[in-house]
């Protein structure tokens, strides 16, 4: 949320940004974890979730998936589609 209200967006948009991405990238079990003790994939997915929140006008991805298990890769995949 906090990336989000960086972004200029209210807290409640900032939240439901948030949990929309966490739902989206499955990782709403792990939405009170801190970052450092996510395994590797996670902190990927996380620092991925963070660049699309708040409804960005420009992306830029260096191989966003790389090292990434076949299943998060492909939830990166899917929630680029749909979002752009």
């Amino acid at each position: 949320m906090y990336f989000v209200k960086l972004k200029g967006k209210d807290w409640s948009s900032a939240r439901q940004d948030a949990l929309h991405v966490l739902s989206a990238l499955k990782m709403k079990d792990k939405k009170k974890v801190r970052a450092h003790k996510l395994m590797a994939s996670d902190k990927r997915k996380l620092s991925f979730g963070i660049s699309i929140m708040g409804d960005p006008k420009v992306i830029i991805l260096d191989e966003p998936t790389a090292r990434m298990d076949h299943e998060s890769a492909k939830l990166v995949q899917n929630l680029l589609v749909v979002s752009y």
